[in-house]
């Protein structure tokens, strides 16, 4: 027992150990911006021009509603479409081709203006979060969800008109080929569709990490 007692320091009965100094508080670092989606905007502006220019194209013709019946029938003759979507075409699409050609051309061009507000609400966006209000950012912030939105229908509907444009085209195969040799191995109608793809996931993939 003594020779604890002589280890073993006493405590001094009472004493309170003295706070540590407060650090100083340093420099107030700035919240870092939201890295631009480069690759998406390259993407929402070059699909939006091209649906928007196709779509002004039509409504500027004047008759493509209805010149469509005749465009379709001349195609299903001609073409060797697979048979469940030419048996679509023509239960569907052609006793209607006037409505879908309407539908058509609007749409293309109302695709076109989505995509292309999106990309510049997009590239505006780390700019104006630093010089706005508030308030005014709220309201910026929900029509921006909106255009987002209405981007990833449009987005949805490219992917839908490029597959039916591959398939009036008889879907083409789009590995190499020598007969294809002086010509382009992959369709137009396939290609826009497979460039909307990202923008369909890129959302998705957000809101996962979101609820992670």
């Amino acid at each position: 027992m003594a020779i604890e007692h002589l280890e073993r320091p006493r405590a001094v009965q009472g004493a309170r150990v003295a706070p540590l100094p407060a650090a100083s508080p340093g420099p107030a670092t700035a919240p870092r911006a939201a890295p631009v989606p480069v690759v998406r905007i390259g993407l929402q502006v070059a699909l939006g021009y091209e649906w928007l220019a196709s779509g002004l194209d039509k409504v500027l013709y004047g008759h493509f509603p209805a010149a469509l019946g005749g465009l379709l029938a001349g195609v299903l003759g001609g073409v060797h479409i697979p048979a469940p979507f030419a048996a679509l075409l023509r239960a569907v699409v052609l006793p209607h081709a006037a409505l879908f050609g309407w539908f058509i051309e609007w749409g293309e061009a109302l695709a076109g203006l989505a995509l292309l507000a999106a990309a510049l609400a997009a590239l505006l966006a780390p700019l104006l979060a630093r010089r706005l209000a508030p308030s005014v950012r709220a309201r910026l912030g929900r029509a921006r969800r909106v255009v987002d939105a209405l981007a990833f229908v449009a987005a949805a509907g490219t992917v839908a008109l490029g597959i039916s444009f591959y398939l009036l085209d008889g879907a083409p195969p789009f590995w190499p080929l020598p007969s294809v040799a002086f010509g382009g191995a992959v369709d137009t109608g396939l290609l826009l569709a497979a460039l909307a793809v990202p923008l369909l996931l890129a959302p998705l993939v957000e809101l996962v990490r979101r609820q992670q």
